[in-house]
């Protein structure tokens, strides 16, 4: 999928199958304006999903959320460190349950969230790709990927380990 927008910005990102006949697309816009999108679709006979396209409109966000009230991070001016995109700047302080959306249950997951977030951590880094992962099963017995391939990820699972994010 790519999407077009403001002074020429450009950017691609990939949609997933969220089950039936439901795929979705998550982006970050890099600024505000109207966005406009096309789909590419490994099946250019798929009219559902190929050659699809339409507009976004980004608006400032208005809450609290200091990685969305700030902006995309980036290198600072004087490369540094890390900054948001208004220069506000981003200490990154981190952990790496690399197995997590696999290896622990929903409640788990939630207080190890809990957790980290009471104690000022500003990053957790997971592996939702199809590294050690594609060979692992969580404690049901079920696959991460119901595939041999990253794109066909159990979304529906990781949706509900992403959202506490």
């Amino acid at each position: 999928m790519t999407f077009d927008g403001p002074q020429g910005r450009s950017f691609a990102g990939y949609g997933f199958w969220d089950g039936g006949r439901t795929f979705k697309v998550r982006a970050a816009f890099p600024t505000q304006g109207i966005w406009r999108w096309q789909t590419v679709c490994s099946d250019h006979n798929d009219d559902g999903l190929h050659n699809r396209s339409g507009a976004v409109a980004v608006v400032p966000y208005e809450g609290a959320n200091p990685l969305y009230r700030h902006g995309l991070l980036k290198v600072s001016d004087n490369h540094r460190y890390l900054a948001h995109a208004d220069g506000t700047p981003f200490l990154w302080i981190g952990d790496t349950p690399w197995a997590a959306f696999v290896a622990a249950t929903q409640e788990e997951w939630e207080n190890y969230l809990d957790n980290r977030r009471n104690n000022k951590f500003t990053v957790v880094q997971v592996h939702c790709g199809n590294g050690f992962l594609k060979l692992a099963k969580d404690r049901n017995g079920n696959p991460p990927f119901l595939g041999s391939k990253w794109p066909m990820w159990r979304a529906r699972r990781s949706n509900r380990r992403a959202q506490f994010i």
